[in-house]
């Protein structure tokens, strides 16, 4: 059974128009992901060696559009960490250029699915490793949740944010995942099959490229479906 249907063109456009508004709109929660967004397209493309102040920065935005995008609620450990739990992390993932390059061509995101999902287990590594970090410092431990294991649409929200190279596997995109009959589990079939989606549907897709990388033009697109289902 062939997963990838074809989009209704007129349908979809509104559900991009719609998040897009949003946007658009001063103060707006969702702006969180243009400003971390923006913020590290800036560190990716200048060749300035990155110092603390710049990845304090890098740490807040990443920090504050996760927080808007309700990764710091109350079943998150992140809810119990400052910013400056990011802060290693944005050492790491600037070495990422190779992923930070394929974000605008779908085709060569395909080509390194292998590698974003290798890329996605070192993040859930890296926050494992902080809560650890702060599990033996008892002093510091202080109500934090521990061993709590990063999820996947925590790890896939950092990804978008950051890279866009996957949308955010949260439940409205996974909603609508499953209305399209496409796999919900982010993995290598899910990733595949997104990719295909997107390329085969890229004719009503494209206009919005100028601005923004197919995975979050898909993510957008996705997540206003969902959100439109669970409030029928």
């Amino acid at each position: 059974m062939n997963k990838v249907v074809n989009m209704n063109k007129e349908k979809y456009k509104k559900y991009i128009e719609h998040h897009i508004k949003k946007l658009n709109t001063p103060y707006h929660r969702y702006m969180s992901w243009r400003w971390c967004y923006e913020s590290f397209k800036k560190a990716f493309e200048t060749n300035e060696i990155v110092d603390r102040k710049q990845i304090d920065h890098l740490a807040l935005h990443l920090g504050m559009y996760l927080a808007s995008y309700g990764m710091l609620r109350g079943s998150s450990f992140l809810l119990d960490c400052d910013y400056t739990i990011h802060c290693d992390f944005i050492e790491m993932i600037l070495k990422e250029k190779d992923l930070w390059e394929a974000r605008k061509d779908v085709n060569q995101l395909e080509s390194k699915v292998d590698y974003i999902l290798d890329f996605s287990k070192k993040i859930e590594s890296y926050y494992e490793g902080k809560v650890l970090e702060i599990e033996d410092d008892k002093e510091a431990k202080g109500g934090l949740k521990v061993n709590t294991k990063p999820t996947d649409t925590l790890v896939t929200k950092i990804l978008m944010g950051v890279l866009c190279c996957t949308p955010a596997y949260d439940r409205f995109f996974k909603a609508s995942l499953k209305e399209e009959g496409l796999t919900q589990q982010f993995g290598k079939n899910s990733l595949k099959e997104v990719f295909k989606f997107y390329n085969e549907n890229r004719d009503v897709l494209k206009p919005y490229e100028e601005n923004f990388p197919p995975m979050r033009i898909l993510d957008m697109t996705f997540f206003e479906m969902g959100l439109e289902k669970e409030e029928e």
